[in-house]
């Protein structure tokens, strides 16, 4: 069933999972080229706008809760290392992979152990007590076979996604005017139900969800979505790996 349409690509989802797709699905973007971080000038935490520390700060939150000061955590897609950074200050030990060859020279000036590169890498050295996704799982062309290369490297450890959800308040009032459909790099676009259906196939254990907003300047929808139980315009999901 089409979700939405406009002139060159449309969204469908599926009745029985909820989870979306783009359609036609987009074309291989060479992300070691791109530079996407650099528009946002945040390098630490403090620097990020309030809904987007507060959505930040709670996925750091989740993972002090569920593991030990010390234990090794993976970030894919780690950008130039804000989220590495307030983990590093936890006591975690850190890593991360980042396929962008810009955003990643400048989280490794900034001290981090990040390697340029596209997840899974052999230059990755597990195991990991905990594997961390932020907005990535949109851009795999095929997600379980992605969990299960996680798997690979965190077997009994955690996984943290954090997602969209296109269910949320603000893409139910913006339609297509939402900033976070992104048609030309979105595979995939997710709700807590249609991921809790990817993890069931590779049999992860869901252990919390928690929703968050995107960074809209502070709107008023923004904020009524984040508080109304399942409405925010983003979730984290922590999930143990078997």
């Amino acid at each position: 069933m089409n979700l939405l349409r406009a002139d060159n690509w449309e969204i469908a989802f599926c009745m029985h999972c909820s989870n979306g797709w783009t359609e036609p699905p987009p074309v291989k973007i060479r992300y070691d080229e791109e530079d996407f971080h650099s528009q946002f000038r945040y390098r630490e935490v403090e620097d990020l706008p309030t809904q987007w520390k507060k959505a930040t700060m709670m996925q750091a939150d989740l993972l002090t809760k569920f593991l030990k000061p010390g234990s090794k955590i993976l970030e894919i897609g780690c950008g130039e290392g804000i989220f590495l950074k307030e983990l590093r200050r936890r006591g975690f030990k850190v890593t991360g992979i980042e396929p962008s060859a810009r955003a990643s020279q400048r989280a490794r000036d900034a001290g981090l152990d990040v390697i340029c590169g596209c997840f899974p890498e052999s230059r990755i050295k597990g195991p990991f007590s905990a594997v961390v996704a932020i907005q990535v799982l949109e851009h795999i062309a095929h997600p379980q076979a992605f969990l299960k290369e996680v798997q690979d490297v965190a077997a009994g450890g955690f996984a943290l996604f954090v997602q969209t959800n296109w269910r949320g308040l603000v893409p139910r009032l913006q339609k297509r005017r939402w900033y976070a459909w992104v048609p030309e790099q979105h595979f995939w676009h997710f709700t807590p139900k249609g991921i809790a259906f990817l993890f069931r196939k590779v049999h992860w254990r869901i252990l919390k969800l928690e929703f968050s907003s995107l960074h809209h300047g502070g709107s008023l929808i923004s904020k009524l979505g984040a508080v109304i139980p399942g409405f925010g315009d983003q979730f984290h999901v922590l999930a143990k790996i078997p």
